[in-house]
C-alpha cells in the first residue's frame, strides 16, 4: 500500500466502522463520487476484509491509494 503524505492536505474522513462487506465499499464509491481529482479519502473500517477490499477495487478503478 503506498503511503500519501497528508500533512498539508485536506482529506475527507469516511468512517465505516460496524460495517460489514460490501458497505464500506459501498460508502467509499457514494464519497467518491462526490469528490474531485487529487482529493483525499480517509476511510476508518472495521471489516477484516476492507483492506484486501479496497486495494482491489481501487486498482480496477486506476485510483491511488
Amino acid at each position: 500500500m503506498e503511503r500519501v503524505d497528508v500533512m498539508n492536505v485536506q482529506a475527507t474522513t469516511l468512517d465505516a466502522c460496524g460495517l460489514q462487506c460490501p458497505g464500506p465499499i459501498m460508502k467509499v464509491y457514494q464519497t467518491m463520487e462526490q469528490l474531485k481529482d487529487g482529493d483525499v479519502l480517509e476511510v476508518k473500517a472495521t471489516d477484516p476484509g476492507f483492506a484486501r477490499d479496497i486495494q482491489s477495487w481501487c486498482k480496477k478503478r486506476a485510483t491511488r491509494y
